[in-house]
């Protein structure tokens, strides 16, 4: 209790930092959520481009390690190891339109699709499947990896608060840690077991 008595103003400090800092990360999370929205309608992916990992970066917006992951898991769709989560036949003038009209209806979130076609993910893709004559289209659902994580928090220390600031990725975490705006430190850590 004496300790709170005698740095109440250190710890009132160190308290609005902490809210200063944290309303920063929300605003810069909200605007990221805002982008990542529009990132996870569905796009319609030609064969020719699933098959190039540039073009699946581009196009989705991905990092290269998902690109390398997503064209691992193409290849096993188009190889029939693995089946898209849903497949959807359509009446329409051509591939391209029945295409056209399963990624509107994603988007809209039409009901009248199978549950598994709406399902929330990182991106969704409707690939047009070529070995059929009705015009029908797999849809397949994206989960990427998390690459980049953005931290915050606070250190005690031989009785000091210091605010702390992170940054994560993979395995590799560093952390900076102030007083005030003076720099009192860093630490890296690295991920050494995982499960």
């Amino acid at each position: 209790m004496d300790f709170i008595k005698n740095n109440w103003k250190k710890l009132l400090i160190g308290i609005l930092l902490i809210l200063l800092i944290g309303a920063a990360v929300y605003y810069f999370y909200q605007k990221q959520q805002t982008t990542e929205a529009a990132l996870q309608e569905a796009k319609i992916l030609t064969e020719q481009q699933v098959k190039d990992m540039n073009v699946l970066q581009n196009e989705l917006q991905i990092s290269k390690q998902n690109a390398e992951l997503l064209s691992k898991a193409i290849n096993k769709a188009q190889t029939n190891q693995v089946q898209p989560v849903t497949h959807i036949t359509v009446q329409a003038p051509t591939i391209k339109q029945a295409s056209a009209d399963v990624v509107e209806r994603i988007n809209k979130k039409d009901d009248t699709l199978p549950p598994a076609a709406l399902e929330k993910t990182d991106r969704t893709s409707v690939v047009p499947q070529p070995e059929n004559t009705e015009y029908q289209v797999g849809v397949y659902k994206i989960n990427l990896q998390k690459d980049h994580r953005v931290k915050v928090g606070a250190t005690l220390l031989d009785d000091k608060i210091y605010e702390t600031v992170g940054y994560e990725q993979n395995r590799l975490e560093s952390l900076v840690h102030f007083q005030g705006t003076d720099l009192k430190g860093a630490t890296v850590t690295w991920t050494a077991a995982q499960w």
